[in-house]
């Protein structure tokens, strides 16, 4: 059942809450980690997951929900396992190979990815999904998914949009060798545009970038939370943090996620700047950090 809208997902998660306390020992845990992952809240989908295959432990279907779960927390190498434990059920072999390959692209595997996918087209020439993710696979000199063509997919986490069909003929021929795509230039950033990032985000306030200082040096707010709160928040979260982590030796500060039921936000430094992305009660944490990271990765000062 593929559900999408905020209320749909907390319909769905109270009817399958519901069935699991009547029969605890129901599969549908399964569907309610789901719910719970597509809710943007990870850990309670992991938690719910884990605690099913517990008792579920052949189930194929929850271990690809649990693979899910493991790539949107950037945990590749168990998303990876469980890909392989679905496998081993006999779960939907196409689900689990496009995932699989997926997996391989964000572990920077994309040769390997795009050698399996090769094979599914050559099974399933038009089938678009996998035509978008040889795309992607393909595509050399580029970081992760900077290309501004890559967006969020309801499916697993990648689909390109406004890319042009791969040759057709190619797909029917076996012996036919493709030719490489150009190669994509990576676009560098200014601060503003990495604090405008922020609004790819569903749920985003604002972000910011403080100095060495931790004096806000550039803003970009959009949401209804007091810029002046937050910021004052994130400059005593960092003073305490760069402070304690100096006492213990941990070295110095680099990501921060903090998350509450009415807000998110996360800090991460740029050689002696800090930006900072503030998120509402609703933010994906995961997504957020994703976008975040990625953008700030791009910045040239």
């Amino acid at each position: 059942m593929r559900i999408s809208s905020r209320d749909e997902i907390v319909e769905r998660i109270a009817k399958c809450q519901k069935i699991l306390q009547s029969n605890p020992g129901s599969q549908i845990f399964a569907a309610l980690a789901e719910a719970h992952r597509k809710k943007g809240d990870p850990d309670s989908a992991f938690r719910v997951c884990q605690k099913g295959l517990k008792m579920h432990p052949d189930y194929g279907s929850a271990h690809v929900v649990m693979a899910k779960i493991n790539l949107d927390k950037g945990m590749y190498d168990w998303a990876e396992m469980e890909v392989t434990k679905a496998a081993a059920t006999g779960a939907n072999t196409h689900a689990v190979a496009l995932l699989r390959s997926e997996i391989l692209i964000y572990q920077g595997k994309r040769d390997e990815a795009a050698s399996q996918l090769s094979k599914m087209l050559k099974k399933d020439p038009s089938n678009q999904q996998v035509i978008d993710m040889y795309e992607i696979a393909t595509r050399k000199n580029i970081n992760k998914f900077q290309d501004a063509n890559i967006v969020a997919s309801p499916i697993g986490n990648i689909a390109v949009k406004n890319v042009p069909p791969p040759n057709p003929t190619f797909f029917g021929s076996a012996n036919r060798v493709r030719e490489p795509l150009a190669p994509v230039e990576r676009k560098r950033l200014s601060a503003i545009e990495v604090l405008k990032q922020g609004a790819e985000i569903e749920g985003f306030v604002g972000a910011a970038l403080l100095d060495s200082k931790n004096k806000k040096t550039q803003s970009h707010w959009t949401g209804e939370l007091s810029e002046k709160a937050c910021i004052d928040m994130s400059k005593s979260i960092l003073k305490n943090l760069q402070s304690g982590l100096s006492d213990l030796g941990f070295g110095e500060l680099s990501t921060v996620l903090v998350g509450s039921a009415g807000a998110h936000l996360y800090l991460t430094k740029h050689v002696d700047e800090v930006f900072v992305f503030f998120g509402d009660g609703s933010v994906n944490q995961s997504r957020m950090r994703g976008i975040a990271s990625r953008a700030v990765a791009d910045y040239e000062k």
